[in-house]
């Protein structure tokens, strides 16, 4: 119900945004209709402000169920310390990992370039459940065990090679070829330009 009402949902948060600048322009419409570019602007600020209140909404959300479970079955089963040992690492997983993709869609969908947008995350999703399903395979002994460590050794160094690729590397060698490019790409214009003065 709190996720109905709330601004997470794209289009109850346009409604929220939209309702507020009805009541901006009732209040001083002659004012508005001269200033339709602060309009645009205090509409995506509006946006924004509402967009950050809603940010943590979800990952909360999904931790609180989750723990909720854990700690319920603690209760059934008394002699045990379940929940307390996990409520902290399932924070860190559940909330961090949430809330890191959400920057990560939202800078994506919006053309930023930090360090956020540039996480390889799917691969780093795909890291996290394929280790935990070769785990599953060595436990039944579908897999030997030996096999399993080597290859999520490997597996870890392969991925921390992408993420300093992608967060550190590649912006080097993009800004380096953006340096070289407009001198390369100048060169010939003007050339072209001083042979007819030459001439």
């Amino acid at each position: 119900m709190s996720y109905l009402r709330s601004s997470t949902r794209s289009n109850r948060r346009e409604e929220a945004v939209e309702a507020a600048m009805r009541q901006l322009i009732q209040q001083n419409p002659d004012d508005v209709a001269a200033h339709q570019d602060e309009l645009f602007t205090l509409h995506r600020e509006l946006e924004t402000s509402l967009k950050r209140q809603a940010f943590w909404f979800p990952p909360l959300t999904v931790f609180t169920l989750i723990n909720a479970v854990f700690w319920l079955a603690t209760l059934l089963n008394l002699g045990s310390s379940f929940a307390i040992q996990l409520t902290a690492p399932l924070a860190v997983f559940v909330i961090g990992g949430i809330g890191l993709y959400t920057a990560w869609r939202e800078r994506r969908n919006s053309g930023q370039d930090d360090w956020i947008a540039r996480l390889p995350l799917p691969h780093i999703g795909l890291y996290i459940f394929g280790n935990f399903f070769l785990g599953l395979l060595a436990m039944f002994r579908a897999f030997n065990m030996w096999d399993q460590q080597t290859i999520w050794g490997w597996w870890t160094l392969v991925l921390i090679g992408h993420i300093l690729y992608a967060v550190v590397l590649q912006p080097v060698t993009q800004g380096v070829k953006a340096k070289r490019q407009p001198a390369g790409a100048l060169a010939p214009n003007c050339s072209r330009m001083t042979k007819p003065n030459a001439a």
